[in-house]
């Protein structure tokens, strides 16, 4: 084959044309005899992105051609296409093998890398030895001459050579280990086999059949050759698009330098106009000084041959140029523009435009999708698989059973109402967190307990199905066992829980069975034995490296990263995030050699990375009519980096036309206002008015039959706050604890207290003997074993509980000292934990007294406090903070023939400090102040019902508690 010949098979396209669109035109020109039956021929890409585009293109080239439809055509990516060529006697090891396999040749090499992960470790290798592998580049077979080599490339002197013989031991000797591995499975690296498979398929490839290539990455040089070879059998159509140059230059230029000299490919001529010679300006690293460019771009084109088609918005923060971003795609869309392209490597930014065009309706096609591992299907594996970590605890058991992933073929009404009892009845009346034993005993005694006739059949069914669903993997929970059966008992888990079919009728749970799938057919390299963490790990793995892509209902809008819009053409283009970071961003670190070193190896390097992004950059500028392309100024109160190239591009323009900018201001001024924000939508019901500070009016039938001290408390607190708590009963569910709070604790002291005094049910005898010194040790030993029966339950569901015990044991002499102190003053425990009720006119009031003491003159009523903070003493006597002298009104009701003496707080705050009452009000005190909070709640009573509003007060101290935030949003009203 002569070199005129080769090269008309190899078609090197400028920038701004459309190869997809050349190819399939020449293709179908070239097999116009044979149409429409492509039989014979393969068309081959680099990455799937691009067949749904070329497929149309194909269609229109066709139907140019009279031909509505083709046959036979077979299109692939390239490495897919090869593998059909790889020996039947070989057997590939598969990515997912790839890495249990190296995880588990680094086991017996833990010292080498110390604490460093070795699923971390082994991604970091597998990527090295890929490189190694496609640049046909060998290890020797001694650790001393591979220092030698890296010796010399590091350029370092003998007495670094230990330094330096650390980091080749570890790359030589898992290198060498992984492939005895393979070797002793029988098993070829996917790398080996591709190059394998290239030679065999020039070999066996049928004569007649005929290949069509774009290529828009650097081949390896195994590739290359392969390359060759076809063209020079006149067996391959390549196509390539850039500029190929004569000697090295700039980034862009580099891209696809190697081939063309293999090719012996002719340079491209100069660019002729005068946007392109600016762009080469720009990107050629050889170029003249910014000055001098300028001059000559200004002499060749007095006017600015970018402004019609290229701008730039350099916005003042993320949101502004996400904003600016959704605006020029709805501009676009809104003149006809039907090939719209977001191209960004800025995920952040990308999930932030995505939700904003859809807010307006549009749907993007979104290339990269998002980690499967963010989706409901994902989640609720994850939450399955908590639950058995977890023992069944009651937040992950409660979002698994509420999925729709779970029990899809049971009756919904059964499970909705076996959930609904398992939550209300056992988890939060219960307070049972956790272990589906516990959960069924709590049901049988709560049913024995309440004489509940309701059948509890469904809620014990549901139990008994998900521990049939747990077994297969609790089974293995202990020990460690092959990936493959990990798998296994994971897939049957799902298929007792009926997970699988429902799975697969949503869109992310069938990628996720896929995924499954792939992971059981891809261990096929032996045991890879793995613990229940190692199994969690390499499931987690694959979750987040796994991608999810909806596939939209139209095509107008797509979100592409860089190398996913190789070879494309579009209508209009944003070329969003240009800063630093991401355009073109940095290449990731690898933790084996330098630069230098990794050119020495033939590795690909820091260049390599730049090269590629820039290329991409490049080609982009010229993909499109009209280009706008985004930065921001900063990032969360940082300042970011605009992109060097575009930095250049812009002061380049400006020095060679300043007076015609390239800055999208119109657009950055609109994208700022307000108006350009707002999304019209024709609302299917009319808009609610502006909040406004709520004053609702309670209705009648609403006002609670009686008032608490704390009723009482939380209507002077906050009006609306008692209106959405008491009268709309929208008090919040109360909180599953597993360990004891504070109020708890608090509980259980009053408990501890009452069983001294008084006889309880189920607790040693009260304390019977006078509270005197000489009585004061036995006093104290049977508080403490009242105290050891009252917290016990607790103890032993959490050993930390011993804490708070301790905690109450400490305050137990002090309080024996203050009772003895008590007594001796003529007060005597008369009742403890009574429940009250009376009438203040109209109105019922009730209330719980922890203890009533009696002396010759009256009564004394305390109320225990545990906790850090009381109300101060001014709060008490202003009648602001109503609960003592709301008790003294209710026992004066109970027993009027002896007046309340005396109503104060015993507070159990510091045991290292002797106890005493606080807020203490005597008989003076209390008789104007009892009238006064009796009168002031008729009268608060009288006014709600004549119609009286329930403001939301707004006072910080009250608001900083409130449950009913979300229902009255202070934020949004209050000013």
């Amino acid at each position: 084959m002569t070199p005129d010949s080769l090269h008309d098979r190899v078609v090197v396209l400028p920038y701004h044309a459309d190869p997809l669109q050349q190819l399939a035109r020449d293709l179908i020109r070239h097999h116009r005899e044979q149409l429409p039956d492509l039989t014979g021929v393969t068309l081959l890409v680099d990455d799937p992105q691009v067949s749904g585009p070329l497929r149309r293109q194909l269609l229109d080239a066709a139907t140019e051609q009279g031909f509505g439809g083709l046959v036979g055509l077979d299109i692939r990516p390239l490495r897919d296409w090869v593998q059909s060529f790889v020996p039947d006697t070989v057997r590939v090891c598969s990515a997912v093998s790839a890495e249990l396999l190296l995880v588990e040749a680094l086991r017996p090499y833990q010292h080498l890398f110390n604490q460093a992960s070795p699923w971390l470790l082994a991604s970091e290798l597998l990527e090295l030895f890929q490189a190694l592998t496609l640049g046909e580049i060998g290890l020797p077979a001694d650790c001393d001459s591979f220092i030698d080599r890296l010796q010399n490339a590091y350029g370092v002197r003998d007495s670094l050579r230990q330094t330096l013989g650390r980091e080749a031991t570890i790359v030589h000797t898992l290198w060498h280990a992984w492939h005895e591995q393979l070797r002793a499975q029988g098993l070829t690296d996917a790398d080996s086999a591709h190059l394998l498979a290239l030679r065999h398929s020039l070999e066996h490839l049928d004569t007649q059949h005929q290949l069509w290539l774009a290529i828009a990455r650097p081949p390896a040089p195994a590739e290359q050759q392969w390359l060759q070879s076809l063209l020079q059998r006149e067996q391959l159509h390549l196509y390539l698009q850039g500029q190929i140059a004569t000697a090295p230059t700039g980034y862009p230029d580099q891209h696809l330098q190697p081939l063309a000299q293999r090719l012996a490919l002719p340079a491209t001529p100069p660019p002729t106009t005068a946007y392109v010679r600016l762009l080469e300006s720009v990107f050629d690293q050889n170029d003249p000084p910014l000055r001098e460019s300028a001059r000559q771009l200004a002499e060749a084109a007095p006017e600015s041959p970018a402004r019609e088609r290229l701008a730039v918005l350099l916005a003042d923060n993320a949101e502004h140029e996400a904003r600016a971003i959704d605006l020029q795609v709805r501009q676009w869309l809104l003149a006809g523009k039907t090939r719209i392209a977001i191209i960004t490597e800025n995920r952040r930014l990308a999930r932030r435009v995505r939700a904003l065009l859809e807010r307006a309706g549009i749907q993007l096609a979104d290339a990269a999708g998002w980690a499967l591992s963010t989706t409901s299907a994902a989640a609720a594996l994850e939450r399955w698989l908590e639950c058995l970590e977890e023992d069944f605890a009651h937040l992950p058991l409660l979002d698994l059973l509420k999925s729709p992933f779970v029990f899809a073929d049971a009756d919904a009404e059964q499970h909705r109402l076996a959930t609904w009892r398992l939550e209300q009845d056992l988890i939060r009346h219960e307070n049972i967190a956790r272990n589906l034993n516990r959960y069924r005993a709590h049901a049988h005694d709560r049913r024995k307990r309440l004489a509940n006739q309701a059948d509890i059949t469904p809620l014990l069914d549901l139990f008994d199905r998900l521990e049939a669903a747990a077994a297969p993997l609790l089974a293995l929970r202990r020990g460690r066992h092959p990936a493959a059966r990990w798998i296994a008992a994971l897939q049957q888990s799902l298929q007792r829980l009926e997970m699988d079919r429902a799975l697969e009728q949503d869109a992310a749970g069938s990628r996720l069975v896929q995924l499954l799938e792939k992971l059981a057919g891809g261990v096929d390299a032996g045991a890879f034995e793995l613990a229940w963490g190692e199994f969690r790990t390499w499931l987690g793995r694959h979750l987040e490296r796994t991608h999810f892509r909806p596939r939209p209902t139209q095509q107008r809008v797509r979100l592409l990263g860089l190398a996913q819009s190789q070879l494309q053409q579009f209508d209009a283009l944003i070329l969003a995030g240009a800063e630093q970071e991401s355009l073109p961003g940095h290449p990731a670190i690898s933790p084996f050699f330098n630069q230098q070193v990794r050119h020495e190896l033939g590795l690909p390097q820091r260049e390599t990375h730049y090269a590629e992004r820039f290329y991409h950059i490049r080609r982009l500028l010229e993909a499109a009519p009209a280009v706008l392309v985004t930065a921001r100024a900063e990032q969360d109160g940082e300042p970011v980096v605009i992109s060097h190239w575009l930095e250049h591009l812009l002061t380049l323009h400006q020095q060679a036309w300043p007076d015609q900018s390239l800055l999208a201001t119109p657009l950055a001024a609109q994208a700022n206002a307000a108006e350009a924000f707002q999304v019209a939508h024709e609302p299917a019901v009319p808009l609610p008015s502006p909040s406004v500070q709520p004053v609702p009016v309670l209705e009648a039938g609403l006002l609670p039959p009686g008032f608490s001290p704390s009723d009482y408390q939380q209507l002077l607190d906050c009006p609306y706050q008692y209106y959405a708590a008491r009268a709309l009963q929208l008090k919040p569910p109360e909180e599953i604890r597993e360990a004891l709070s504070s109020a708890d604790y608090g509980e259980r002291v009053h408990r501890c207290l009452q069983a001294l005094h008084t006889p309880v049910a189920g607790l040693p005898e009260p304390f019977d003997a006078p509270f005197e010194p000489a009585n004061r040790a036995a006093a104290i030993a049977r508080l403490e074993a009242i105290s050891e029966a009252v917290f016990a339950d607790v103890l032993a569901d959490n050993f930390e509980h011993q804490a708070w015990l301790a905690r109450w044991r400490a305050f137990i002499p002090g309080y024996l000292d203050w009772q003895i102190a008590r007594r001796q003053g003529g007060w005597r425990v008369s009742q403890t934990e009574l429940r009250c009720e009376g009438q203040l006119g109209a109105v019922a009031i009730r209330g719980r007294l922890d203890r009533i003491d009696r002396a010759d003159e009256g009564q004394a009523i305390l109320d225990y406090k545990t906790g850090r903070s009381l109300p101060k003493p001014a709060e008490v006597r202003s009648g602001e903070a109503i609960q003592l002298p709301f008790y003294a009104l209710l026992q004066q009701q109970q027993a009027p023939e002896q007046p309340v003496l005396e109503v104060a707080y015993l507070h159990f705050d510091k045991a290292d400090k002797p106890l005493k009452l606080n807020c203490s009000l005597t008989a003076d005190e209390l008789q104007p102040l009892g009238e006064a909070v009796g009168e002031r709640l008729q009268t608060l009573v009288n006014q709600i019902e004549a119609g009286q509003g329930l403001p939301a007060w707004g006072d910080a101290d009250t608001c900083n508690y409130c449950d009913m935030a979300l229902l009255c949003r202070k934020p949004v009203w209050q000013t």
